[in-house]
């Protein structure tokens, strides 16, 4: 049997979060979230809900639930029902901005826009 292959998108990183203050001040529970919130978004940084994900890859010391998600992260998540939005990360993946025609771009567009 041959291992399972994934594609896994490559993503930049915002190395000047180790001097953002907010980033600085969370418990390290929350820094390991923040971290794997945003290599699990999709490519518009969207992030289904789905806490029992959440709590199983980031093992926090006690449970995360929705509530407590939304006063940690507050103003770096935007909660859109299903999904939370992390309007950074838009900034971080794409500098030059979504003016572009190139496919990824074309994508995430269309990922916005749904």
């Amino acid at each position: 049997m041959s291992p399972v292959k994934f594609n896994m998108a490559k993503r930049y990183t915002e190395t000047n979060k180790w001097q953002d203050g907010w980033f600085l001040s969370l418990p390290n529970d929350y820094r390991i979230i923040w971290l794997w919130l945003v290599d699990n978004c999709s490519i518009a940084g969207f992030w289904k809900k789905d806490f029992d994900s959440l709590n199983f890859f980031c093992k926090p010391s006690s449970s995360i639930d929705e509530s407590k998600f939304r006063e940690i992260f507050n103003g770096r998540c935007i909660d859109l029902g299903q999904y939370f939005f992390i309007p950074k990360f838009l900034k971080v993946q794409y500098p030059q901005g979504l003016t572009s025609n190139k496919p990824l771009i074309v994508s995430v567009k269309k990922a916005i826009d749904k």
